[in-house]
Order: C-alpha cells, then sequence, then structure tokens
C-alpha cells in the first residue's frame, strides 16, 4: 500500500511538472489560447502600434506560422470575467519566445469583452515585461478596473488605472513610481500621481 501511495504521489508531481514546463515552453503562464482569427488580427494591430517594418512583419509572421500553434503562440491570455456575466474576458500580451513582435520593455496588450458575437476590444495600450496587464477586484460601471505597469526607465515605472466609461477602457489614474533606493534591505519608491496622457 505505501508503494502505491508513493507511485500515485510521483505520478502527480510528475503531471504538474509537465504541465508548468509545457506553460513556460510556450512562453506564458496561463494554457488559455488566444483563437486563431483574434490573434491574426492583434498581430497586425502590433505591427501598427509598434511601427514595425513591413519586411520584419513578414519574417515574424512567417516564423510564427511554423511554430507549433501558429500565430496565436506569439501571444498570452489570462481569461477574466470583467463584467460578472459569466463569460470569460481575456487580457492579452505578448509571450515571451523567440522571434516574438516586440523586443523593447514596453509592449501592446489588450482587454477584450467575449459575447455572443466573439470577441470585442475594450483597450488597446502598453504594459511592461514583467506585469503587463492585470483586473483589479475594483469596477467601475459594472467592469472590473484594469491596470498597467509600463517602464519608463531603469528606475521609474508608469502606472496606470483604465475604467470603464460604458464603451471603453479610458486611462483615470496615473502614478510615477521611482525607485529611490534600499533601507533595512527593502526597496523604497517614491509615487507621483499626476495627469493621465503626461
Amino acid at each position: 500500500m505505501k508503494h502505491l501511495k508513493n507511485l500515485f504521489l510521483l505520478c502527480v508531481a510528475l503531471t504538474t511538472c509537465s504541465i508548468a514546463a509545457l506553460a513556460q515552453d510556450s512562453g506564458c503562464s496561463s494554457s488559455i489560447k488566444v483563437p486563431p482569427d483574434l490573434a491574426s488580427q492583434l498581430l497586425r494591430q502590433a505591427f501598427k502600434l509598434m511601427e514595425t517594418p513591413q519586411d520584419e512583419q513578414g519574417q515574424i509572421t512567417r516564423a510564427a506560422e511554423k511554430r507549433k500553434g501558429g500565430v496565436a503562440s506569439l501571444f498570452c491570455a489570462e481569461a477574466v470575467d470583467l463584467d460578472k456575466d459569466g463569460k470569460k474576458d481575456l487580457l492579452i500580451h505578448q509571450a515571451d519566445v523567440e522571434g516574438a513582435f516586440c523586443t523593447a520593455q514596453n509592449c501592446p496588450v489588450w482587454a477584450y469583452h467575449r459575447s455572443n458575437d466573439g470577441y470585442k476590444m475594450l483597450l488597446e495600450t502598453t504594459g511592461g515585461y514583467i506585469s503587463p496587464i492585470t483586473a483589479l477586484n475594483t469596477s467601475t460601471n459594472g467592469y472590473r478596473d484594469i491596470r498597467t505597469y509600463e517602464h519608463s526607465s531603469a528606475v521609474e515605472h508608469e502606472i496606470t488605472i483604465y475604467k470603464f466609461d460604458g464603451k471603453l477602457y479610458r486611462a483615470r489614474v496615473c502614478t510615477a513610481e521611482k525607485f529611490i533606493g534600499k533601507r533595512g534591505g527593502k526597496d523604497r519608491f517614491k509615487y507621483t500621481r499626476h495627469k493621465c496622457g503626461q
């Protein structure tokens, strides 16, 4: 009986490690897949937003089409219910994979609402590499607020809270975060709130 229990625990551990490895191979921490037609649309939007030269667009697209998962492999999605309607909406950012469309610190991020007709874009902006886009527990007009975290420099970041205005998400709370050193082994930051768009 003891050997059977150990075998069971080993199988559980191996399965967990395999799932984690698959998520890492995709460059995403989530196993949610972006639908292929939406991924193609996102790639076109990313090229436009990042002002990617035409020849690079072709190279990136051809390389992505050869990857397992195709163009959708360039994106990570987190399923969240933004408006508590029971349907999983998507927060999307670039996957951490070779040959992706954005190599800078800030890359396009999106929020899409799922309806019976498919997905509708509610937010398109940029987010940083570490924590690009997050749904918050607070809400406005029935939709969860969204936070993006962008790199401004090696020691400065921009934190933006987006609130739903009834049609789209708009930047409403903008804060600059600046690293000012360490005290007692802990990082210290200075936060300066400012008007959004500046």
